[in-house]
């Protein structure tokens, strides 16, 4: 059985379960002038009914997944040819039926041998072959076959996730190994191009972000060995935009019309600056306010971000600033919050923190965390309304979280997340997952000998269909005195979450970027 169809079975046998009983931010040294310069998936040959997710699940050192029996079969129900008639879910007892037998077969027709068979019973190995299947068609992932799943099931349109998967649509740009060249490429390696860049003599780029649309991206460069950097603002096909002192890498508005970044003001204090990617000459920031590691509402109406360990909203047009978390933040029941975000819905914050008497010595141990967007304190269960109580929705792992990113559809996210191997070596991967309850993350890259001394994540992006990934990935070993030396030349992967096995890797280069 693949990896992902292990780990979709888990989720539903968790849910079963349930039925029956950062980026963190990079602080820059100088105060920056408020200068400014000048595949999608195809459908696939379908077979007509007669009547008519998986690398390995990613292992936190703390849980795992229980099995359930399988309760008996007493419901039963007609199915009349492809007519949708009734929602179609894991239930007690389970649903059985010629409608259940429709989908199974057709599932199966499609590819998603995680079905197993068709045997009229509605239970886990169907439900995962139906969220499978949304997964792959742009569909909300709901777990359940309602009207919409089924009608898309049964038309020409139907999409095998798993085989239907090579064609591509857009190109990835990314950072070769010299630092200073900055190409495209095709996502199956082809078809190289150099962008068109300019770069002082010992000036290199250290990372590369684009917006959610792919029109515009950004990149720090920095003299060799200096600690000062300069950001750019670019579009995608390399024409400059903009360049400010000593600002730290992007974060997107969803439109791409605006970003946020930190900066380090002369006192020493880290504020945060909001700037329109297209501005007007000397034009300032849109708005400025202390805090890190901000990320956008889906509607870029509001900012979520940290400070002191804290939870604040920032509104961009009202300039409200309200504070969302109430948690101790002091002595060893206080709370360690590294990065906080909004679901696409509006409807919770997804948070990556820990309590510090939790913690290993080296900070192991903190993991993803849900609460209700209205906030609160703690005392009362995030399963009531208006309640702000945290939540654990990951196990506990890292140390920390560098990337994150929604999947188009919403209903997946991807992010980086590390941890600490020795006081020498630290181990980073990415994960997926969705936003269902229970479940586990799934691991983009497996434990190896090279995770055994070191691994490093530089950047990663969704396509446009939201099933694939491109990562940059290095992997290295300690020198005697603590350096990281990479042994090998950092990597491009290209991930289908949808099929069986590691990322394929495409090209030598990091912090790579999906663009149209």
């Amino acid at each position: 059985m693949s990896r992902l169809r292990l780990l979709v079975m888990l989720i539903f046998t968790l849910s079963l379960l349930v039925a029956c009983g950062t980026e963190s931010a990079t602080k820059p040294t100088v105060t920056p002038p408020a200068t400014a310069q000048s595949e999608s998936l195809q459908p696939r040959a379908t077979v007509t009914p007669a009547s008519s997710t998986s690398a390995a699940t990613s292992e936190p050192p703390s849980s795992t997944a229980p099995a359930a029996a399988v309760p008996a079969v007493t419901t039963l129900a007609p199915a009349s040819e492809t007519q949708w008639t009734r929602i179609l879910a894991i239930e007690e007892p389970r649903l059985q039926g010629a409608d259940v037998k429709l989908v199974q077969q057709r599932l199966l027709d499609l590819g998603y041998a995680e079905v197993g068979e068709a045997d009229g019973i509605f239970g886990p190995k169907t439900a995962n072959g139906v969220i499978l299947f949304q997964l792959g068609n742009n569909l909300p992932q709901s777990n359940v076959v309602d009207e919409q799943t089924w009608n898309r099931l049964f038309s020409d349109e139907a999409l095998s996730y798993a085989n239907d998967s090579a064609a591509s649509s857009g190109r990835i740009v990314y950072l070769k190994p010299d630092g200073r060249t900055v190409v495209s490429i095709n996502p199956d390696g082809e078809d190289e191009q150099p962008l068109p860049i300019v770069l002082d003599e010992g000036q290199q780029i250290y990372n590369i972000s684009a917006d959610p649309t792919g029109t515009y991206m950004g990149w720090t460069v920095s003299m060799t060995n200096s600690e000062e950097i300069d950001l750019h603002i670019l579009k995608t096909d390399g024409t400059l935009l903009s360049t400010y002192s000593s600002a730290t890498q992007p974060r997107w508005s969803p439109d791409g019309t605006r970003y946020v970044a930190n900066v380090l003001t002369q006192s020493g204090d880290v504020l945060m600056i909001v700037m329109a990617t297209e501005r007007e000459d000397e034009a300032g920031p849109i708005a400025q306010f202390p805090g890190y590691a901000a990320a956008w509402s889906a509607d870029g109406s509001t900012i979520i971000f940290v400070n002191d360990n804290t939870i604040y909203t920032y509104n961009l047009e009202s300039g409200e600033t309200i504070q969302v978390t109430n948690l101790p933040i002091e002595g060893d029941d206080g709370w360690e919050i590294g990065e906080a975000h909004f679901s696409p819905d509006g409807k919770r914050i997804y948070f990556y923190a820990g309590q510090r008497q939790n913690l290993g010595v080296s900070g192991n141990g903190m993991q993803w965390w849900i609460m209700p967007s209205a906030g609160g304190s703690a005392g009362c269960s995030l399963r009531f309304e208006g309640c702000g109580e945290p939540v654990a929705f990951t196990a506990p792992n890292g140390n920390g979280v560098g990337e994150f990113a929604f999947n188009s559809s919403g209903g997946v996210f991807a992010y980086e997340e590390g941890f600490h191997l020795s006081a020498c070596a630290s181990s980073q991967n990415v994960f997926v997952r969705t936003t269902a309850d229970e479940e586990s993350p799934r691991a983009a890259f497996g434990t190896n000998a090279a995770a055994a001394d070191g691994q490093e994540v530089r950047g990663l992006a969704w396509d446009a269909s939201g099933t694939r990934l491109v990562i940059g990935f290095a992997p290295y070993r300690c020198s005697a005195d603590f350096g990281q030396q990479f042994n090998d030349p950092p990597g491009i992967y290209v991930w289908n979450i949808g099929e069986t096995g590691e990322p394929t890797r495409i090209a030598d280069g990091s912090y790579p970027i999906w663009v149209k």
